[in-house]
């Protein structure tokens, strides 16, 4: 099922040799750490003067839409899907 959500999340973001190359690593919500396994997609847009990131990403469980703020950091989950039907 997929539910679309404005969740605050702590995430761990890891950046790579490469200048401007960051990836989601794990996200924790609700109490429970997910690694992430996959990247689907990234793109980014911009909200005023920031700069907001967003990562399509899959976990063993969870398909998720991570979105992050560049200036302050924040990250939010905007879509949750288990892969189930509704």
């Amino acid at each position: 099922m997929l539910r679309t959500v404005r969740v605050p999340v702590a995430a761990l973001i890891v950046s790579g040799k490469e200048r401007g190359k960051v990836r989601p690593y794990a996200i924790e919500w609700e109490g429970k750490r997910y690694r992430v396994e996959r990247l689907g997609f990234y793109h980014s847009y911009r909200k005023g003067t920031r700069k907001i990131h967003v990562f399509s990403v899959s976990t063993a469980t969870l398909d998720m839409r991570l979105e992050v703020d560049s200036e302050t950091f924040e990250c939010f989950l905007t879509e949750i899907s288990d892969g189930l039907a509704d």
